[in-house]
């Protein structure tokens, strides 16, 4: 018999809400500490419940394309995007992009000018159905994880605290 998926939940102050199951969060710690000490992420797919204003992440996907040192990780987009339609058409539209995410080994998960103006981009990018990406930030000092979210908004990114 299965046991009950749990999930990990954020909030920000304003009531915008993620759900993340604890199993697609260790496949996220299993990248930090395979990759560790440079820089690693990739991509959330999932859906947004406009009733409850929540992102409901349904998977992560990564690559074996990519460039990565201690200080950068940049993903190489066609993979993600060719592998976002095949999910997209799937799943009949219902699961589409909705964030990003990444490791800040040896440092705390607090977003760069660069993390700033990558999900600017995002969000202003056409082709991309998200106006407000959300960002998951991994700081892992090869001992202990310690994650935050944030979401892309007027601007800004605006943290989550984990309920």
């Amino acid at each position: 018999m299965n046991s009950p998926m749990t999930y990990r939940k954020y909030e920000t102050t304003d009531g915008l809400r993620i759900q993340l199951s604890e199993e697609v969060f260790k496949k996220i710690q299993e990248h930090c500490v395979r990759h560790y000490p440079k820089e690693f992420g990739g991509i959330f797919y999932g859906s947004i419940n406009s009733n409850t204003d929540t992102a409901m992440v349904e998977d992560i996907i990564v690559s074996k394309w990519f460039v990565n040192t201690t200080v950068l990780f940049r993903r190489i987009a066609w993979y993600f995007n060719w592998r976002l339609k095949q999910i997209h058409r799937r799943s009949n539209g219902q699961l589409y992009y909705i964030g990003e995410w990444h490791t800040h080994p040896n440092a705390a998960p607090f977003p760069s000018t660069t993390d700033l103006k990558a999900m600017c981009r995002i969000a202003n990018n056409p082709n991309i159905r998200i106006k407000t990406p959300i960002l998951l930030i991994i700081g892992y000092d090869g001992r202990q994880i310690n994650e935050c979210f944030y979401i892309y908004l007027n601007q800004n990114l605006t943290s989550y605290a984990r309920l």
